[in-house]
């Protein structure tokens, strides 16, 4: 299935394979990378921008990333008519300069630490009140009806 973009979204084909350029801030925090999540790690990634031009298309399209470095091969791009060969592809950066571009990468860190909300605390004692007049006004507006002995309240 080709991921068409900003063209699903406005319904012009012009706009198809265009995507948003998420912010550098993070960048090492918020993999993984590209518009399809298909680079695990900055190396990759930047690897791909610098030699996607120059380095033969995989023979399997569902090449991983890890893989296809390991290859020395790129599977084939979605959808081809967007690629960037002015400007990506053929950069002739060294591995020196791929890891000095990683590592730059790694500085833009704002001090976000990724964690997220995974259980609350107990409730504050004015929670557990306001929690408890609440239910009481529901049981006063909203009796419980008794159909007959042994019914549970």
């Amino acid at each position: 299935m080709v991921d068409v973009g900003l063209g699903k979204t406005t319904g012009d084909p012009d706009t198809n394979g265009q995507f948003k350029v998420s912010t550098l801030r993070n960048i090492s925090l918020t993999g993984p990378y590209g518009h399809n999540g298909y680079f695990n790690t900055l190396e990759q990634i930047v690897d791909f921008y610098n030699t996607s031009d120059v380095k033969p298309e995989c023979d399997d399209p569902l090449t991983s990333a890890a893989l296809a470095i390991k290859l020395g091969c790129w599977p084939v791009a979605e959808y081809v008519p967007t690629v960037n060969h002015d400007e990506l592809g053929n950069l002739g950066l060294t591995d020196e300069e791929v890891n000095n571009i990683v590592t730059f990468l790694g500085t833009l860190e704002d001090g976000w630490s990724g964690a997220r909300v995974t259980s609350v605390g107990e409730p504050s004692t004015l929670a557990m009140i306001m929690l408890g007049l609440f239910s009481l006004r529901l049981v006063y507006r909203f009796p419980r009806q008794r159909s007959g002995p042994g019914d549970a309240l």
